[in-house]
């Protein structure tokens, strides 16, 4: 018996490591304009209940894959996300999210409480403090509204009704 050799050829299995992409649909707003996928992100993140909630930086680098490892990124991203978060559809996209998830007067009283409590932005807890003071009408500012600090010249008789008296009371008790 011969014995015969088989060549067994061996294929090259090449595997590519598949990049992950969130896949978020794209979404538009209630005024008609039509975000990216990126864009519908950075909002997601930024107004979402997570670890990004309000930060515009880090909702940037995750909604749009900054690469942290290349200097300059983080002013990238700051650059990126300011530039977002003065787009008006974006805003607007922000806000339709917050209403969503139940924007209300306990969250936002839960808010000004954190600012309140907080020690890291004294300019932040002095306004929060003046806010919640406002709320609870602690303080309360007098306003000239009809005269812008001029000086009015007013009618005797004005001030005399005003005070409550007449003339004629005034001058029964001479």
């Amino acid at each position: 018996m011969a014995t015969t050799k088989k060549k067994t050829a061996k294929k090259k299995t090449t595997t590519k490591k598949k990049k992950t992409v969130k896949k978020i649909a794209q979404i538009t707003t209630k005024s008609g304009h039509k975000l990216t996928p990126q864009q519908e992100l950075f909002c997601q993140l930024y107004a979402g209940d997570r670890e990004f909630f309000g930060n515009g930086v880090q909702s940037y680098i995750e909604a749009y894959n900054v690469d942290t490892s290349k200097p300059g990124w983080y002013s990238v991203a700051k650059s990126g996300a300011s530039e977002n978060l003065t787009k008006p559809y974006i805003l607007e996209r922000i806000d339709e999210i917050f209403e969503a998830h139940g924007l209300n007067d306990q969250f936002v009283d839960k808010q000004l409480e954190k600012l309140i409590v907080q020690d890291a932005d004294f300019s932040a807890k002095m306004k929060a403090i003046q806010e919640y003071n406002k709320l609870k009408a602690r303080i309360t500012e007098k306003k000239d509204i009809t005269s812008g600090g001029e000086k009015i010249d007013m009618p005797v008789a004005l001030v005399e009704f005003v005070d409550g008296e007449s003339e004629s009371s005034s001058s029964n008790s001479d």
